[in-house]
């Protein structure tokens, strides 16, 4: 089963959400594909998800509730249709050290959906690494130098990832359908951004996800 996860970041209204939902096809067999879409989307996006799709947070906090003004909690995600959650992506390092980063997956876990365990150190995955449920975890690595081409110390990096966790391994570099083939023995799927946007571009790495997948 291949992994492909598509993360919109801060993009995106309603209005070209729904559009680019209905557009979709039905996820092809053997592909596992989750769409992360803004905070305010994601219950109307959840009425829309074509077959075989699945919905994904950007982001949780790492709190089960209480006073914490502008946070959104797993089980309020959870509530609203996601079965997925990014934590510890890198561009929020600067807000979220290790140990909350543990603690958002502890949630997730909690809430009954996956977490995505962002990294861009393979050292820090240990300390990121919720204490209970680890075997549910998928990993996102994110390689410091990022392009459209994985360079040889990335493919090095993900060997070493492979051979230290049994967990399912996605790339989070960037990427596109015509230089992702290195890595499809490296890893069980990807982590996109720019590439999730265009529904052009996303059926063109379902397609070449698929193909590898065969």
């Amino acid at each position: 089963m291949r992994i492909l996860l598509g993360n919109w970041k801060m993009h995106g209204c309603q209005k070209s959400i729904l559009s680019f939902l209905e557009e979709l096809s039905p996820a092809p067999q053997g592909i596992k594909a989750v769409l992360c879409f803004p905070f305010p989307y994601l219950a109307e996006a959840a009425k829309h998800l074509p077959r075989g799709y699945a919905l994904g947070a950007q982001h949780c906090s790492a709190h089960q509730e209480g006073p914490f003004t502008g946070q959104v909690s797993a089980s309020m995600l959870r509530d609203v249709g996601c079965t997925f959650s990014l934590v510890g992506h890198c561009e929020r390092e600067r807000f979220e050290d290790d140990s909350v980063v543990r603690a958002q997956g502890e949630q997730v876990l909690k809430a009954g959906m996956t977490p995505i365990l962002c990294f861009k150190i393979l050292d820090s995955v240990v300390d990121r690494m919720p204490l209970e449920g680890a075997e549910s975890v998928l990993l996102a690595y994110e390689p410091v130098v990022g392009g459209d081409a994985p360079s040889r110390h990335v493919m090095d990096d993900m060997q070493c990832i492979s051979k230290r966790f049994s967990n399912a391994l996605l790339y989070g570099g960037g990427i596109n359908a015509s230089t992702l083939s290195p890595l499809l023995t490296q890893c069980d799927g990807f982590l996109v951004g720019r590439a999730s946007l265009k529904v052009s571009s996303w059926n063109a790495l379902l397609d070449a996800c698929t193909t590898a997948a065969l």
